[in-house]
């Protein structure tokens, strides 16, 4: 990240912006790659972990209605898992961009190029960000 803010400053917009996406999707890969099945147990999980089905169903099972409700709360958080832990966003170089913007440190067609993106989308942009 540091060679991508490095390049941005030298006024090399469009290398910077394919270092950062590289290095986002070097991230993404090594992330997906660290997780392991816990329903087919590999190397030394597979001597610590025994996986079994149950038999019996939710619906099925008498539960105090506490407990009822906090399994469901647990099984709809599981579901939506790909919304709570979808990677943030990084940001900080969009909003730096914006403040020297803000701060007529640079002109508005050198804040798009330096985030990639036209004039007119910046200008969008801000005034969506002006909208909140």
């Amino acid at each position: 990240m540091q060679m991508a803010a490095h390049e941005a400053r030298l006024g090399h917009g469009k290398l910077a912006t394919e270092l950062r996406e590289t290095i986002d999707q070097a991230k993404r890969r090594r992330g997906a790659a660290s997780v392991v099945s816990i329903s087919k147990p590999r190397g030394e999980l597979a001597n610590l972990l025994q996986v079994s089905q149950p038999k019996a169903r939710l619906p099925e099972l008498i539960l105090d209605p506490t407990l009822s409700n906090q399994i469901a709360r647990v099984i709809r958080e599981q579901r939506k898992a790909t919304d709570i832990l979808e990677p943030e966003k990084p940001t900080r170089f969009e909003r730096l961009c914006f403040r020297a913007l803000a701060e007529d440190v640079v002109s508005e067609s050198r804040a798009a190029e330096l985030l990639g993106i036209s004039v007119r989308e910046l200008d969008a942009r801000m005034d969506a960000t002006a909208a909140i």
